[in-house]
């Protein structure tokens, strides 16, 4: 709300205000602020109130530029330290507005505890302008799927990270001491983009039977760009229905196929790995790396019945594909 909106630097401020998307703005002439809220005595003023902490007053009377005045906004609209709840997170996941520091705790463990007191001082500091600084009660039920979301467990804690969803989720890994000083070190360090981006991976597997082979996070960009091979690439999810399905179909087309030098089929467990550049959200998902096409991989979007699987790769692989004629028996109905 903007107090004062009509005088001529309310009015300024009034059209700065319209050209910012996320936010909702009411004006009030000076003299009804006045009578409304005694206590603000320089106009105008921003009284800024949001879902996630108590309303703020704050005197924008100096003259200031409109990205600043975003800042400012930004910077009052949540409280130094937000709980994890779908609402705070949605910011970072689903609507993409701001950067995300998580602090992931165990409450009554002793480290959990410390690292939380320091994370709630930093969080009143000048980055609270760009960052949401949530903290992930690992005991939580929230907390516990944005946990497991990222894969994240307790023997983790405490653990900070930066999260930051665009066209891909991207996340840094805390590797300081739990202090002011490295705190500020690795905000630092990711706005100068030093930072290298934190990705997991299981161990690749030390034998690796096919025709369906494994493919971890460690390998994958290796395998996928070999020029010499169609690849085509399952990433799937443990305790999911449709992915297993479709891993023993995709299992199922590996074997009939394995005769083809040119062709080779991996599964990628996308709730242990990563990779850089791809952000899958829902599991199954089926990529093919063409021999000639490594750039732009053709995603398989029809049904997951063992023939749709082999006609699309016989349609879009650019090596020879042979599929092996099935016999019918004289015995056997036609």
């Amino acid at each position: 709300m903007l107090l004062g909106g009509d005088t001529t630097l309310g009015q300024t401020y009034a059209q700065a205000i319209l050209n910012i998307s996320e936010y909702s703005y009411y004006s009030v002439s000076e003299t009804i602020a006045r009578l409304a809220f005694p206590s603000v005595s320089t106009f105008p003023a921003l009284m800024i109130a949001s879902d996630y902490g108590s309303p703020v007053t704050v005197s924008v009377a100096n003259n200031i530029a409109e990205s600043s005045l975003e800042g400012l906004l930004n910077k009052y609209m949540y409280p130094p330290v937000v709980s994890a709840t779908e609402q705070t997170t949605n910011l970072i996941f689903k609507t993409r507005q701001r950067k995300g520091v998580f602090l992931f705790f165990t409450p009554g463990q002793s480290n959990s505890t410390e690292a939380l007191s320091e994370f709630k001082q930093f969080a009143s500091s000048d980055y609270s302008a760009s960052y949401v600084f949530i903290a992930t009660n690992m005991s939580d039920s929230w907390g516990k799927y944005i946990a497991d979301y990222l894969g994240v467990t307790t023997t983790d804690t405490p653990r900070i990270e930066i999260v930051y969803q665009l066209q891909t989720l991207t996340r840094y890994l805390f590797i300081w001491s739990m202090t002011a000083a490295g705190m500020h070190a690795f905000l630092s360090g990711f706005e100068t983009g030093t930072l290298t981006p934190f990705l997991r991976s299981e161990p690749v597997p030390a034998e690796n039977l096919g025709p369906l082979y494994q493919l971890v996070g460690l390998n994958y960009r290796a395998a996928v760009e070999n020029a010499s091979l169609d690849v085509f690439v399952l990433f799937y999810a443990e305790n999911c229905d449709a992915c297993d399905v479709a891993r023993d179909h995709v299992g199922i087309v590996a074997n009939i196929l394995k005769e083809n030098p040119g062709l080779k089929l991996f599964q990628f467990n996308g709730e242990k790995n990563d990779v850089a550049g791809i952000d899958i959200v829902y599991l199954p998902v089926m990529l093919l790396y063409p021999a000639k096409r490594k750039a732009a991989p053709i995603s398989y979007t029809g049904e997951r019945a063992i023939e749709n699987f082999a006609v699309f790769l016989k349609e879009n692989c650019d090596n020879p594909l042979v599929l092996p004629e099935v016999t019918v028996k004289d015995d056997e109905p036609n």
